[in-house]
């Protein structure tokens, strides 16, 4: 489970949103939908062999709410949840992004700064059915970057395609009889992901 400072600091980021959309019309909230694809390294620390290979990969989907400060700079809060056949991946973050327009009318390109926590829980273990130990739960802080296009396709509506990298360790303990202790971790998460916006 996810901290519950971090589900604070969503409701907080909520309310802040709908007061300032209440207050100022030209500060522009959106709410977003996206889905894609996540890879990330797994890195190995043991004596023994694990006997399999780690998935390193998986389908991502998420929301987000993000408040405009002015037509450059934005606040995004995200949810997304990474699917996969042995591992489910949560993450919350924040990130703070600039955005300006490129030569395609109605284009921005956007770079932005990302910090939150996560959690990696393991949905099936056949591999560890002999374990004597296993921990298969990791909670984890992300910090990363994120690079993306955003199109407006009119006035409500807006589209996005993202490309997120993130630097969180999550760790897996497992002892098995034959091998002894097992450890690795699975990081440096690669994401990319399609996104549908509605402007509030």
């Amino acid at each position: 489970m996810l901290s519950q400072r971090l589900w604070v600091a969503l409701l907080l980021a909520l309310g802040v949103a709908s007061a300032a959309t209440a207050d100022d019309e030209r500060r522009p909230v959106y709410a977003a939908l996206y889905g894609g694809g996540a890879e990330y390294d797994v890195d190995f620390d043991f004596a023994g062999t694990l006997g399999f290979d780690p998935e390193d990969s998986g389908d991502t989907y998420g929301i987000g709410l993000a408040y405009e400060v002015n037509s450059n700079w934005f606040f995004q809060l995200d949810y997304t949840h990474t699917d996969g056949d042995d591992v489910d991946i949560d993450q919350v973050f924040l990130s703070l992004n600039y955005q300006r327009p490129l030569f395609i009318p109605r284009m921005k390109g956007m770079i932005g700064l990302v910090l939150g926590e996560g959690s990696l829980e393991w949905n099936r273990q056949p591999e560890f059915a002999d374990a004597i130990f296993d921990d298969l739960e990791d909670e984890e802080f992300l910090y990363g970057i994120q690079l993306g296009l955003n199109y407006d396709l009119g006035r409500r509506w807006s589209t996005s395609l993202t490309y997120q990298y993130f630097q969180q360790d999550f760790t897996t303990n497992v002892e098995t009889p034959d091998d002894g202790p097992l450890e690795f971790e699975h990081s440096s998460h690669h994401y990319l992901l399609f996104g549908i916006r509605f402007h509030l």
